[in-house]
């Protein structure tokens, strides 16, 4: 998925009230939306299914908010084995902004070079259970709140065998 444009959300794709979604092995790189999700935007997942990654590459995507994606109501978020570079996001989350799921999971992925106003990879709102494991936030930016990570309304956070360096927000 390259190059792909959208005026408002959703560069590559725009989906409400979806069953659930899985991506494996994908390679998403410049896409831009005017809105949110710059590669994907997702509301109102049905049932409150899950979405899953595996092994996918994000760069080089842009947006308003969430570079990367956009999602909401979801049940459980999975990144595994990802990759995220060089994603940009006028206001929340360089890579992923995400509001109200059950859980989310970061498995073994690195986000390197990444920015936004708010939460230069990672923008979590409402979400009670989030856990990153073997995980390398390296040279992410915020120009105001969380150069790699900000999190509002969380009730657990387990960061295990991950590594932050050299992310910054500036003031």
């Amino acid at each position: 998925f390259a190059q792909n444009k959208a005026g408002k959300d959703g560069g590559t794709l725009t989906g409400h009230t979806v069953k659930g979604l899985k991506n494996v092995k994908c390679y998403f790189d410049g896409n831009i939306a005017g809105g949110d999700g710059g590669v994907l935007l997702l509301d109102s997942i049905k049932d409150h299914r899950s979405i899953m990654y595996s092994s996918c590459i994000f760069k080089n995507n842009k947006a308003f908010s969430g570079a990367v994606q956009f999602v909401s109501n979801a049940k459980t978020i999975l990144f595994q084995n990802c990759s995220f570079r060089h994603n940009v996001a006028n206001q929340f989350g360089g890579c992923i902004y995400l509001v109200s799921a059950e859980n989310m999971l970061l498995n073994n992925c690195s986000y390197l070079n990444n920015v936004a106003n708010q939460g230069g990879c990672l923008y979590i709102l409402n979400v009670p259970i989030l856990t990153a494991y073997n995980c390398l936030y390296i040279n992410n930016s915020a120009k105001d709140k969380g150069g790699a990570i900000f999190i509002d309304t969380c009730r657990a956070i387990s960061i295990i065998l991950s590594i932050f360096k050299n992310n910054h927000a500036y003031t």
